[in-house]
Formats: structure tokens, sequence, C-alpha cells
């Protein structure tokens, strides 16, 4: 179970981070540019972006959808909530597998 926690966090990393991505882009800002507008480094949106260090925290996005100017909501609604449902449900049935063997 642990291992399929992890596939979905990494999973969600890396749809928020092409979710911010592609707004950021949209927004024609750089990295720095959207660092800056939302008290951040531009380190830390690369990061993001690339999906690399974990699912973020809302106080990590909400500063930066702010600076997106999107609402957090929209932030999330844009992301395929199809994809993580599947691998979600996938996850479930592998662990009741697992406990019925």
């Amino acid at each position: 179970m642990k291992a399929a926690n992890e596939r979905l966090n990494q999973l969600l990393a890396q749809l928020v981070g092409r979710q911010v991505r592609r707004i950021r882009r949209d927004r024609r800002l750089s990295q720095r540019q959207l660092a800056a507008r939302a008290g951040s480094r531009s380190p830390i949106i690369s990061r993001l972006e690339r999906g690399a260090g974990g699912t973020p925290s809302l106080e990590t996005l909400r500063p930066i959808a702010r600076a997106l100017n999107v609402d957090l909501h929209s932030l999330l609604l844009g992301l395929n909530w199809s994809r993580i449902d599947r691998l979600a449900r996938s996850t479930v049935n592998v662990d009741a597998c697992r406990r019925t063997a």
C-alpha cells in the first residue's frame, strides 16, 4: 500500500506541476517572475513544475495561484482527476486483494 500511495502522490505532484506550468506560460511569465510575484524562489517553482519534491501543500499553492490570478479551486479543477481516480481505485483494489489473500 505504501508504494501505491507514493505513486499516487507522485502522479498528483506531476499533474499539479503541469497545471502550474501551463497557466504560467499562458500568462507569459517566467519562473523567476512567478516566484517573485508569489514571494518564492525560482528553484521552488522549477521543482513544483517538474513534480519533484512530492505533492505541494496548500500553503505552497495558495500564493502561486494568487500570483497566477486564479483561485486555488480553479487551479486544482484543471487536473486530470479521472486519471488520479483510476490510479486510486486500482490501489484500493490491489490492497483489498492482498487483505483477502
